[in-house]
């Protein structure tokens, strides 16, 4: 992994945006195994912007089929990816976001157990960061311990994608 390719720039595209300022104003990091700013893949995200800071993981905007392959895979195996979710150590910093479908997908039962999990179209978790949690002595350690609670998240999700 090449670390400036993991970095997004700080230049904005302001070409459909009212705001015209150049320059973003966080500095954003993607840390994925199967390369730099890829979508198709589970990976980490560290994003620092005053007041707005977090780590995040799993997959945003994945392609369908990829998708697909991980709603399947919730569906049929729902044990393994709640006692990930359901993990006290990763309950207590982390949460799953992202947006929902209002009826469960096409293709799976509507009365699925998992089917809550299924109308997810991101499957990413979150925790925030405060200033004084990015400009702690101590924010490399905890920034690895927090990542260290995503693996197997993202394992689960790039088992069931086939990486």
């Amino acid at each position: 992994m090449i670390f400036r390719n993991c970095i997004f720039r700080i230049y904005k595209d302001t070409r459909f945006s009212k705001d015209k300022t150049p320059y973003k104003n966080n500095l954003g990091a993607s840390l994925v195994e199967k390369g730099p700013k890829t979508l198709n893949h589970a990976g980490y995200y560290i994003h620092l912007e005053p007041g707005k800071s977090f780590l995040a993981g799993g997959v945003y905007m994945t392609e369908p089929k990829n998708l697909k392959a991980i709603r399947e895979t919730i569906s049929s195996d729902g044990d393994s990816f709640l006692k990930i979710l359901n993990k006290k150590s990763f309950k207590d910093i982390l949460e799953l976001q992202g947006t929902k479908l209002v009826k469960v997908p096409q293709g799976f039962e509507k009365e699925d157990p998992m089917g809550d999990y299924l109308k997810f179209k991101q499957f990413t978790v979150f925790h925030p960061l405060s200033d004084a949690d990015v400009l702690d002595k101590d924010f490399v350690m905890n920034t690895v311990k927090v990542l260290k609670e995503i693996y197997p998240f993202n394992r689960f999700l790039n088992d069931a994608i086939g990486n």
